[in-house]
Formats: C-alpha cells, structure tokens, sequence
C-alpha cells in the first residue's frame, strides 16, 4: 500500500520555514529539520478532492532538532535572520 502524506502550515509558519534562520535558543548550535507522521482516521482519507482506498494516510509534522544539546524547537519558535549590511570604508 503507499504511503500518503499531508503537510498543513499557516503563511506565518511557511515564512519562518523558509526564512529564519535555523539556530538553537539556548546553545547557538546549528538545528537540523525532523518530522513525525501520524496516522490519519479513515474518515480523512479525502484530501484536495481526491479520494484515496487503498493507501496510508499520514499527517506529517515537522520540527527542528539541536544536536548539541538534544533540544527539539517548533517552526513557531524560530528566531527571525539579522539583516545584514556591509559597509564599505
């Protein structure tokens, strides 16, 4: 059976995927992208205007994950990028 998933964002959370920098809060070390999926109800198996019977449905979830200090950051938490500006002398 294949396996479908379904990836939701807000325009806010979609910014800050793309956007903000991905640096832990508490150590400064460099986060790496992570999900999860979870099963959907077999009520839900109608996304988009497509039916799907015979497949896995999966929501997927995505976060971010500090190696340094095992620390796990939601897309909502990401810190907006410092506009760089370099000046000439």
């Amino acid at each position: 059976m294949p396996k479908v998933t379904r990836r939701t964002f807000t325009p806010k959370e979609l910014i800050k995927l793309l956007f903000y920098k991905k640096v832990c809060p508490q150590c400064d070390g460099q986060l790496k992208k992570k999900y999860y999926d979870v099963s959907l109800e077999k009520d839900k198996l109608k996304i988009s205007g497509l039916t799907y019977h015979d497949a896995d449905l999966y929501q997927r979830t995505y976060y971010f994950h500090c190696g340094d200090c095992n620390l796990d950051v939601k897309i909502s938490d990401l810190k907006k990028r410092p506009l760089r500006v370099e000046m000439e002398q």
